[in-house]
C-alpha cells in the first residue's frame, strides 16, 4: 500500500490526466496511407518491385524536400512511401507463393494424395448438424485442424512442397498435438471461388490466410502420427493452454451451451452449431459470438478490479493487466478483432502508467497498422471492418452523444440528497441511456456494411446491445473463473460454471425471443458499392470538419436523401424487352431464376443434394445481387428433396406470392414434404397445381405452357412426373424439364416437335433422360446441365454436342445466364470451363 503522500500525488496525476489536451495524432495519416496502398494493390496490382521502387523514390524525395525546407512536400513524400510499402506488403502476401506450393496440385473436384505435414494446432471437433428432414445426406462430426505440408508423395519418392492447408477428417482425430509430424491420405481440394453473383468466395477467404488447398479425409485412420513434436515450442504451449481451457468449459458447463462458451471465451466457433447462430444474426448480435473489444475490455476490467482488491499498486496492476491481455490475445489465435482490442488495452495501460493522454484515433490507427502488418488482407474482411468501425464511431460520436446528459452542479447536489434506492435507480437509468445511445451510434455507422454482407436490417440490435451487456459480462467473468480454478479448485470451477451456464442460457433465450418477434428484422438486397463509398466519405468529412460546419438536422436530411437516391438507382433493373434466365450453381440440384419483361420474377426449383442452407445462400445471394426481394411465383418440378429443400429458408427471407406443384406432389407423405408444407403454411404462401395444358400468368408478351404431367400423373418415380415448362417469347423458346425421365419423357416426346433456343438437360445430365431422342425432338441450340462435380455428364454432353448444340454445365461454368430477345438468345457463362 502506498504512503499517504505518494497516494495523494498519484491520485492528483490521475485526476489531471483527463484534463490534458490530446496529443498530436501522427499515426492517423500513416494508417490511412498504408490502407490506401493496400487497396490500390488489391484492385490495381502493379507488382511488388514497382511498389518498392515507389517507396524508394518517395523516400528520396523526402530527403530532398527536408534539405530545402519543404515540410509539406516532405510529409506527402513520407505518406507516399508508407502507401508504397503497404502495397508491396499486400502484393507479397496475396500473390507471391513458392513454386512448390501445394495449392498448384489441387483441383475443385479433388485429387487423391499422400502428404506429410506439421500440425499447427490440436484438432477441433465440429458437431454434427442437427437432424433436418430437408437434408438428404446426414453429416457426422468432423475434426478440423491447420497443418503445414512439407512433402507430397509422387510414386515412390517424397517431393518437398510447401503450403498451409486445412485438414478436415470425418470423425474424432485423437492424439495429435501442435508440432507433431503426421502423414495423411486425403483428397486434395482447391477452395471453390465465387461462381455466382452474391456467392461467398471461399477461395479468396482462404487465400487471405495463405491457404490454397484443403485436405479431406474420410476416416481418422487416414491420418498417421510420424513423430512427436518439440514440447519447448511456444506455439505448442499456447495450443495446450487453448485445449485445456476448451476441456474445462466442456467439463463444467452443460453440453448444450459448452460450444457457445468456447466461442465466447476462446474464439473457437467450430464447436458451435450453425443453427444456433441464426437468431444472433437476425438480431444484429452476432458480434457477441466472436471475441472482440467487448470481450477483451471485460477481461481487462475484471483483472484490474481483482488486482486492486488485493491492494496491488496501480503501476503493478497495469503491467499485470497488459501481460495477461497479451497472453489472452495469443491463446485466441490473434485474430484481427482480438489484436485490435488487445493493442487498445495495451496502449491504454501504458498511457495510464506514464500518465500520458493519448488520442483514441491515434491508438486505433496504431492498431490498424499492426493488424495490416500481420495480414493486409484483413482490410477486406467483414469482421475487422465492423470491429474498427465500431471503435471509431464510439471514439468520434460517443462523447458528443453523451454530452446531452451532462448535469450542472445543482443537479449533482440534488442527486446527493436523494435516497440510496432512488440514486441507484437514476444511475441505472443513466447507464441504460448511455449504452442505448452508444448502440444507436454504432448501429447507424455499421448498418451499410451489415446490409451489404448479411442483407439484414436488425433494428432490435439498438435495444438488445443495451440489455445483453449484463448476461454477457456475467458469462465472461464466470467463464474466466472456470478457466482459472478448473485445474486446482474443482468446486469453485463448478460454481463459476453454473453461473456461466445460466448467463449463456439467459442470453440465448433473450436473443431467440427477440428474433421471433414479428418485424424484429427484415431482409434487404443491400446498397450498391458507390453508395457506401459516398456514405462513409461524407461521414469522414463531417468528422474531419469538427462536426461544426454541418449541423445535425442537415446531416439527417442529407443521409435520407442519399439513401433515397441509392435505393432508387442502385436497385433499378432493366428487364423490358427481354427474358433473363439464370441457372444457378447449386451443385447436384436445380435453381433457375426467370426475370420476365413485365418485371415479374419466378423461380423454377430451389434445392440441392446436401445442405439446405448452402442452396438457400446461393439463391438468396444471386437474388439480392439483382435487387430482387420478391418472387411472384415458385415452381417445384417434383417431390425430390434436392429440388425444394432451400424453399423454407427462402420463404423467411423473400416475399413469395404463390408456389406451384404437380398434382402428384402431395402424394408423397414423407417427412421432408410435410416439413415443406408446414413452412409454406407458416409463411401464408398458397399452393396451386399445374398440369398439362395449363398456362402461367406471365403477361401478354411471354407465354408459358405446361407440357407435363397429366392431372393423374404417370406410373413410376417422382422424376417421371416432373413439371415441364415451355416458355416462348418473341418466337424464342426455352424448355425447363426438372428430372424428367421415362415414362413421362415419352409423353413429352409424343407431342409436336418444337425447336428450342435453350434446353435444360433433364435429371442433371443423366443418361436415363434419353439425350439422343430428346435432342432430335427439340433441336436445341444451347443445352444447360445443372449438376455437381460428382455427376458424370460427359456422355450426355457428347450426345448434345454431336447435334451442334452448345453445352454448358453449372459445375464447370458456374452461373449460366441466358437472355432471350427478339434478335435471339445470348448465353453467358460465369467462367470458361476447362477441358477434361
Amino acid at each position: 500500500m502506498l504512503p499517504d503522500r505518494a497516494e495523494a500525488e498519484s491520485r492528483a496525476k490521475w485526476a489531471d490526466l483527463w484534463s490534458q489536451p490530446p496529443k498530436y495524432q501522427p499515426l492517423v495519416p500513416v494508417a490511412v496511407a498504408v490502407m490506401g496502398g493496400v487497396v490500390a494493390d488489391r484492385y490495381w496490382p502493379m507488382g511488388r518491385e514497382w511498389w518498392w521502387l515507389a517507396a524508394v523514390v518517395a523516400c528520396g524525395g523526402w530527403a530532398a524536400c527536408v534539405k530545402r525546407g519543404w515540410n509539406a512536400v516532405a510529409g506527402g513524400a513520407v505518406l507516399m512511401a508508407w502507401a508504397a510499402m503497404g502495397a508491396a506488403w499486400h502484393h507479397g502476401h496475396w500473390n507471391m507463393v513458392p513454386p512448390n506450393e501445394l495449392g498448384f496440385y489441387a483441383t475443385e473436384a479433388g485429387v487423391p494424395c499422400v502428404v506429410r505435414a506439421l500440425v499447427l494446432e490440436q484438432p477441433r471437433i465440429a458437431p454434427a448438424p442437427a437432424r433436418d428432414p430437408l437434408r438428404i445426406i446426414d453429416a457426422g462430426e468432423q475434426s478440423r485442424l491447420d497443418v503445414q505440408v512439407t512433402h507430397l508423395r509422387q510414386g515412390e519418392t517424397w517431393e518437398p512442397v510447401l503450403g498451409r492447408v486445412r485438414l478436415e477428417v470425418q470423425g474424432h482425430l485423437l492424439g495429435v498435438y501442435a508440432g507433431d509430424e503426421i502423414q495423411a491420405m486425403a483428397l486434395l481440394v482447391a477452395p471453390r471461388p465465387a461462381v455466382c453473383p452474391g456467392q461467398f468466395d471461399r477461395a479468396a477467404h482462404a487465400r487471405a490466410d495463405r491457404v490454397r488447398a484443403i485436405l479431406r479425409a474420410d476416416f481418422p485412420e487416414c491420418v498417421k502420427l510420424v513423430r512427436r513434436g518439440n514440447s519447448w515450442r511456444p506455439d505448442y504451449w499456447l495450443d495446450r493452454l487453448r485445449v485445456a481451457g476448451d476441456r474445462l468449459l466442456w467439463r463444467h458447463l452443460q453440453h448444450e451451451r459448452s460450444g457457445m462458451a468456447t466461442a465466447l471465451l476462446l474464439g473457437v466457433r467450430d464447436e458451435m452449431d450453425y443453427d444456433r447462430t441464426e437468431a444472433f444474426l437476425h438480431t444484429g448480435t452476432i458480434h457477441i459470438l466472436s471475441i472482440s473489444g467487448l470481450h477483451v475490455g471485460i477481461l481487462a476490467a475484471a483483472l484490474f478490479v481483482v488486482f486492486r482488491l488485493g491492494w496491488l499498486p496501480r503501476s503493478s496492476t497495469l503491467w499485470a493487466v497488459g501481460v495477461l491481455v497479451a497472453l489472452y490475445v495469443l491463446v485466441t489465435d490473434a485474430r484481427a478483432p482480438v489484436v485490435r482490442a488487445g493493442i487498445l488495452v495495451e496502449m491504454v495501460c501504458l498511457s495510464l502508467g506514464f500518465f500520458r493522454r493519448l488520442s483514441p484515433f491515434n491508438i486505433l490507427a496504431g492498431a490498424l497498422i499492426v493488424v495490416l502488418a500481420i495480414n493486409p488482407a484483413d482490410l477486406f474482411r467483414t469482421g475487422p471492418q465492423l470491429s474498427f468501425l465500431c471503435v471509431a464511431a464510439l471514439s468520434a460520436l460517443g462523447p458528443w452523444a453523451v454530452r446531452w446528459e451532462r448535469r450542472d452542479e445543482l443537479e449533482r447536489l440534488l442527486d446527493e440528497s436523494r435516497g440510496p434506492l432512488e440514486r441507484a435507480a437514476r444511475w441505472q437509468g443513466r447507464w441504460l441511456w448511455r449504452t442505448t445511445v452508444a448502440s444507436a451510434v454504432v448501429w447507424v455507422v455499421t448498418l451499410p456494411v451489415v446490409m451489404t454482407q448479411f442483407h439484414v436490417v436488425p433494428w432490435m440490435a439498438i435495444l438488445l446491445n443495451s440489455l445483453l451487456w449484463l448476461p454477457v459480462a456475467l458469462a465472461l467473468w464466470a467463464g474466466f473463473g472456470v478457466l482459472l480454478f478448473g485445474g486446482w479448485l474443482p468446486w469453485m470451477a463448478d460454481a463459476a460454471g453454473w453461473v456461466c451456464d445460466g448467463s449463456i442460457r439467459l442470453l440465448e433465450q433473450i436473443v431467440n425471443v427477440s428474433a421471433a418477434l414479428p418485424g424484429s428484422h427484415f431482409w434487404v438486397s443491400g446498397p450498391p458499392g458507390w453508395w457506401m463509398a459516398g456514405y462513409y466519405a461524407a461521414l469522414a468529412l463531417w468528422l474531419a470538419g469538427g462536426r461544426i460546419w454541418v449541423r445535425l438536422p442537415w446531416m439527417v436530411v442529407g443521409l435520407a436523401t442519399w439513401s433515397f437516391v441509392g435505393w432508387g438507382i442502385g436497385h433499378a433493373r432493366q428487364v423490358e424487352g427481354q427474358v433473363t434466365c439464370a441457372f444457378l450453381p447449386v451443385g447436384h440440384g436445380a435453381a433457375v431464376v426467370l426475370e420476365l419483361p413485365d418485371g415479374q420474377v419466378w423461380l423454377y426449383d430451389a434445392g440441392q443434394l446436401g445442405s439446405p442452407q448452402s442452396a438457400s445462400q446461393t439463391i438468396s445471394g444471386y437474388l439480392w445481387s439483382r435487387g430482387i426481394t420478391r418472387l411472384d411465383g415458385v415452381i417445384l418440378s417434383h417431390a425430390d428433396v434436392d429440388h425444394y429443400n432451400a424453399l423454407p429458408a427462402l420463404a423467411d427471407k423473400f416475399s413469395i406470392s404463390e408456389v406451384y406443384i404437380s398434382p402428384t406432389f402431395q402424394r408423397d407423405h414423407g417427412e421432408a414434404v410435410q416439413t415443406l408444407f408446414a413452412a409454406l403454411a407458416e409463411a401464408s404462401i398458397p399452393l396451386k397445381h399445374l398440369a398439362t395444358g395449363d398456362r402461367l400468368p406471365w403477361g401478354p408478351e411471354c407465354s408459358a405452357i405446361i407440357l407435363h404431367p397429366a392431372p393423374d400423373g404417370v406410373r413410376g418415380r417422382d422424376n417421371a412426373n416432373s413439371v415441364v415448362v415451355l416458355l416462348e417469347y418473341s418466337g424464342r423458346r426455352l424448355l425447363l424439364t426438372g428430372d424428367l425421365e421415362s415414362p413421362g419423357l415419352e409423353q413429352v416426346l409424343a407431342q409436336p416437335q418444337s425447336p428450342l433456343e435453350l434446353l435444360m438437360a433433364p435429371h442433371h445430365g443423366s443418361l436415363y433422360s434419353n439425350p439422343p431422342g430428346l435432342v432430335s425432338w427439340c433441336h436445341p441450340r444451347t443445352v444447360v446441365i445443372s449438376c455437381g462435380h460428382g455427376d458424370n455428364a460427359w456422355a450426355v454432353r457428347r450426345a448434345y454436342e454431336s447435334q451442334q448444340a452448345d453445352v454448358f454445365s453449372t459445375s464447370e461454368n458456374g452461373l449460366v445466364s441466358a437472355i432471350l430477345t427478339p434478335a435471339g438468345c445470348q448465353v453467358t457463362p460465369w467462367r470458361v470451363a476447362e477441358d477434361p
